[in-house]
This record gives C-alpha cells, structure tokens and sequence, in this order.
C-alpha cells in the first residue's frame, strides 16, 4: 500500500518547528510559574493574530497557527503593560516630532 504524503503537512511540520511551538515548554521553576499571569486581554491577542495573518499573506491555517503562536511567545517574555509600550512606539516611530 502507497501512502501520498500532503506537501501541506509537510510545511505545516516545518513552520511548526521552525516558529519554536513544536518544542516542549522550558522548564520554569515553581515560585516564577505561579507569578507568572496571564494578562493579555484576548480582544488584544486577537488584534495581534488578525494584523499579523494579514501582514503575511491572508488567512490560511498555517498563517492563523503560526501567528497565535508568535503571540504566545511575545505572553511569556513581556507583560502586558511592555507589549503595550512596544507596539505603540512601533505604530509612532515613523511620527515626526516638533521639530520635523
């Protein structure tokens, strides 16, 4: 018996391991894991993943993953309160101040 394998699996495994969500979560001693909190309102994460799918391509299952994937790396290493900060100097950079 021949099996075809799905040349969009095949990238769906590729993209999973490169975007790093395919990998066991490290491993977080227990005092820093109950700190952590998750407070990244979901109208937020939403935003992030629709913005995102757009910037790459449209909406495909692979853009949708890859993207709620990013934005789930982006929970662990900043609170809400620095993302927040981030993307509104990314959205402002290009804004010229007083003196031009």
């Amino acid at each position: 018996m021949k099996t075809h394998k799905s040349p969009l699996m095949f990238s769906l495994v590729v993209l999973m391991a490169a975007v790093g969500c395919a990998t066991t979560p490290e491993q977080i001693p227990e005092p820093a894991q109950a700190a952590k909190v998750n407070d990244y309102p979901t109208h937020d994460r939403v935003e992030y993943v629709l913005n995102c799918v757009a910037q790459h391509g449209g909406l495909t299952f692979i853009t949708q993953y890859a993207c709620g994937c990013k934005i789930d790396k982006i929970a662990e290493k900043l609170s809400f309160a620095e993302y927040e900060a981030a993307k509104t100097f990314s959205m402002l950079k290009s804004t010229p101040g007083e003196a031009g």
